[in-house]
């Protein structure tokens, strides 16, 4: 799968976007998009044309959405790249331990181990890191 985003030149990050509620403001979309060189997602649209337009263009808040943000790049050194997305299930490499493995790691020393793997139905993704860490060594 193909997409499209936008990067500053020079730098390997594709700019992302960040959103925000126009709660109780009139007359504007519920949310306001703009492109942030500090975000972790990546702004990607399909056509190569959409990603051109923005880079040449901003949006005013009022009208900003995903596909025409808020773009405060505009007079920055920016260009167009193409991103290519592999969709692969994986679900069949990776399993999950069960309730039980994780606190018998976590917990090994609690002398209410036994009740807790009793009373505990899950675990949190933070307990997951935090397991997977102590059984490779300090690595996730």
């Amino acid at each position: 799968m193909i997409k499209y985003g936008l990067r500053v030149r020079g730098t390997e990050k594709v700019l992302g976007v960040n959103a925000e509620s126009n709660d109780g403001a009139e007359f504007c979309g519920s949310m306001a998009y703009s492109l942030d060189n500090h975000e972790d997602n990546m702004w990607l649209v399909d056509t190569i044309e959409n990603a051109l337009w923005v880079s040449k263009n901003t949006t005013p808040w009022y009208n900003a959405s995903y596909d025409t943000p808020i773009n405060n790049y505009v007079d920055k050194d920016i260009e167009v790249v193409e991103v290519e997305i592999n969709v692969k299930v994986i679900s069949d490499v990776v399993e999950l331990p069960s309730v039980e493995e994780v606190l018998k790691v976590l917990r090994k020393d609690d002398p209410l181990l036994p009740a807790l793997i009793e009373q505990v139905e899950e675990y949190s993704l933070y307990d997951y890191k935090e397991y997977l860490s102590k059984v490779n060594g300090g690595r996730i």
